[in-house]
């Protein structure tokens, strides 16, 4: 089977570029933000955030980056991928499988309780075996999708939305506790899959704008509500939430007093809760900012590092479980962070773990994700594809959250098995150019 390889796409995510327009993203939410920022920025902190991230744009460099002008066409091993595609499919299957008997049937969750009830139920009986496969396994559900974008003729229609199912059914969880992340990663990630594969093409015109508006309305009032929803629960109002009442996301970045009056006034209108949906988009997307130094303040009050067991915590909890160490590192993590539950940037857990040598290791970061990239850029192995995918959601977030930590370490254990596993060729020659590909 012959496939398109999309080279023009793949330039552009490339691990700088998205750092870069992380870096744009935030100054544009400043500007366009109704906020009045709490301003908490200091010399060692700001030194720390922009060290990191030039050890991270140079860690890229240490890679040529070469544009390719032309579409590829390459082969790829049919019994190979198809292998893969019914394997990873079965094991995200039982992923999902597990990890809905460990809420409804182990810990009791429940679509008519309050999502405050469903989030402390989750958070009992949190490590069990049930708990512990569903995380290993879901992030599979992943790949299959990944391969019917690329290889658009390996499957039928019908196995297609089976996939498709499975995959969405991993944002079941959020109608349950009110998370908008378990929608927002798996919606980013088909987003950056599509565009890939060509069925979504950024271009100017009527059909396209009104496709776009039609989503951006039904998301933008899905992630509106699951929050209000939770704040009902807590007899807290939305003007009480953006204006930094109760604290939380939005201590430092409080909403104006005239956007408050205008949230009150439109309690009863149609778009208050997009009104609400983007105050609390732009407030979560630039507060985090402003909370690094507190916590960098704390951190060195603390004088603690723990050197990748906090990143990695998960890892950390399950090898703890297997000695059944009393050792619990979610406890360190919260007694050294000055606000916990908050968002602090993707540096906080990295500056626990390794304080200032952390730049160091973003050099080095910055050189793996670029190495992730140019096998699927230049060695077109498509496997390191989810891999790519995940690490560019988690740089477009680099100054908001670390996105590695928590369920990301599963996402990003099993992306980074996939291609040390399978390593005989999948794709082979290219077939309209002059040249052969190596094969990977």
């Amino acid at each position: 089977m012959e496939i398109t390889f999309n080279t023009k796409f793949l330039y552009k995510l490339r691990p700088e570029r998205m750092v870069l327009i992380a870096i744009l993203m935030l100054l544009v939410m400043l500007i366009l933000a109704p906020i009045q920022i709490n301003n908490t920025l200091d010399f060692s902190s700001v030194v720390y955030i922009v060290s990191s991230l030039l050890a991270f744009l140079l860690g890229t460099k240490m890679i040529r980056t070469r544009a390719k002008k032309q579409q590829l066409t390459i082969q790829v091993n049919i019994p190979k991928l198809t292998k893969i595609y019914n394997l990873t499919f079965w094991l995200g299957f039982i992923g999902v499988v597990f990890r809905y008997y460990d809420l409804f049937f182990f810990r009791g969750l429940s679509l008519a309780s309050t999502t405050m009830e469903n989030m402390e139920m989750a958070t009992e009986e949190s490590g069990n075996i049930f708990s512990i496969v569903a995380s290993l396994l879901m992030f599979n559900a992943y790949i299959p999708l990944t391969i019917d974008l690329v290889c658009d003729k390996l499957n039928t229609r019908k196995r297609k939305i089976l996939t498709l199912l499975v995959f969405f059914s991993l944002m079941i969880n959020a109608l349950l506790s009110g998370s908008r992340f378990a929608i927002i990663t798996p919606l980013v990630y088909w987003f950056i899959l599509l565009l890939y594969a060509g069925k979504i093409k950024p271009r100017w015109s009527v059909k396209n704008v009104a496709i776009g508006l039609f989503i951006l309305l039904g998301v933008g009032y899905l992630i509106g509500a699951l929050f209000i929803r939770r704040l009902n629960e807590q007899d807290v109002t939305a003007v009480m939430a953006v204006s930094s009442v109760t604290g939380g996301y939005s201590d430092k970045v409080p909403a104006t007093t005239s956007f408050q009056r205008l949230l009150s006034e439109s309690e009863d209108e149609w778009y208050y809760v997009y009104l609400f949906t983007y105050s609390n988009i732009t407030q979560y997307g630039t507060h985090a900012i402003f909370e690094f130094p507190v916590v960098k303040k704390f951190i060195d009050q603390k004088d603690d590092h723990y050197y990748g067991t906090a990143t990695f915590s998960v890892i950390t909890k399950f090898i703890l479980k297997i000695f059944n160490s009393p050792y619990n590192i979610l406890e360190q993590i919260y007694k050294h962070n000055a606000r916990p539950g908050i968002w602090s940037t993707f540096f906080f857990l990295w500056y626990l773990d390794f304080g200032w040598m952390g730049i160091v290791f973003m050099f080095i970061f910055g050189y793996f994700a670029k190495k992730v990239w140019a096998n699927v850029y230049y060695l077109h192995n498509i496997l390191y594809l989810p891999l790519l995918c995940f690490l560019s959601i988690v740089l477009l977030l680099i100054l908001q959250l670390n996105y590695i930590a928590g369920s990301g370490t599963y996402a990003l254990f099993s992306f980074v098995t996939l291609p040390l596993i399978f390593k005989s060729p999948i794709c082979g020659v290219v077939i309209h150019n002059k040249y052969k590909s190596k094969v990977v």
